[in-house]
């Protein structure tokens, strides 16, 4: 495409050069290499162009020279590898380890003996935890009235018994009436309970553990009755719910002797509020005569929220 475009140029060049020359020999005036003058006839003279000219017009007229191809380039050729000699693998060289000399078989005796029972040894039961009591701190010593001692317990007379008309020995019951009302008004709380439960219960005390264990109950009712009054649910415990196993030691004489924890409701401050229950109840009653100066303790459930 190349070629065709630069012959087109070159042909278009020459026709501009030939054309350009002979417009300017026939622009030259009609007197210039001689006139006919008026009547005569007109003398054309024809001037040979410059060789320069010429030289212009044959270098155009020649045909280009067109460079040969180049020749193609041919890839270099692929010499293959000589494969490589592969070494045969090295067995690792055996070791031997040296032979130990045999050593002479001892007999060995041949004994019946039977064989003894592997022993079972069992682990001893834990012992059960016993509850750590908090010392009781108090913000301010509280100031206790004197309270009046018990008065003693009325010791009935034999010798009216023996003297009772045989009628009278048929009226049990108004007796059995009035020694099933005293323990519901110890129960009740009332003033004049301890005082009441303690006559009515001097044969009960002496019968066994029975009546104790009776005698603990109502009085440990009086105190727990006492606490849940003084109990409330705290703000920081965000409406968990729980019952904490409160151990206290209480004094003869109604005194907090010691303040603890047997079970935790998992919520510390459901814990602490409990323990701040007890603390705010003070004193309680005191013990019943038949119970002793103790200490006793006491294991209460408090719950919470349910």
């Amino acid at each position: 495409m190349s070629k065709v475009v630069e012959r087109a140029v070159f042909g278009a060049v020459a026709l501009g050069l030939h054309l350009g020359a002979l417009s300017a020999v026939q622009m030259q005036p009609a007197g210039a290499q001689g006139g006919a003058g008026n009547g005569g006839d007109a003398m054309i003279s024809l001037a040979a162009v410059d060789g320069t000219v010429a030289e212009m017009v044959a270098d155009w007229d020649r045909p280009p020279v067109l460079s040969p191809p180049p020749a193609p380039v041919m890839p270099p050729p692929v010499v293959e590898a000589a494969p490589l000699a592969t070494t045969p693998p090295i067995a690792p060289a055996a070791v031997t380890a040296p032979q130990m000399p045999s050593l002479p078989q001892m007999p060995v005796p041949d004994t019946d003996a039977p064989a003894l029972p592997a022993a079972v040894t069992e682990a001893p039961p834990p012992p059960e935890p016993e509850p750590t009591f908090a010392p009781v701190v108090t913000a301010r010593p509280v100031e206790r009235p004197d309270r009046p001692a018990p008065e003693p317990e009325p010791v009935p007379e034999p010798v009216r018994q023996a003297e009772a008309p045989p009628e009278r020995q048929a009226e049990p019951q108004p007796q059995a009436q009035s020694q099933q009302a005293q323990p519901g008004q110890r129960a009740a709380g009332q003033g004049g309970g301890a005082v009441a439960g303690n006559a009515g219960t001097s044969e009960a005390a002496s019968a066994g553990p029975a009546a104790r264990s009776s005698l603990m109950a109502d009085w440990g009712g009086t105190i727990r009755s006492r606490i849940e009054r003084r109990k409330s649910y705290p703000r920081a415990a965000g409406g968990a719910t729980g019952t904490v196993q409160v151990a206290i030691r209480v004094g003869g004489d109604g005194r907090l002797v010691g303040l603890g924890l047997a079970g935790s409701s998992g919520n510390a401050a459901l814990d602490q509020a409990a323990l701040d229950a007890v603390q705010r109840a003070g004193s309680f009653p005191a013990a019943p005569a038949d119970l002793g100066a103790g200490p006793h303790d006491f294991t209460l459930p408090m719950s919470f929220g349910g």
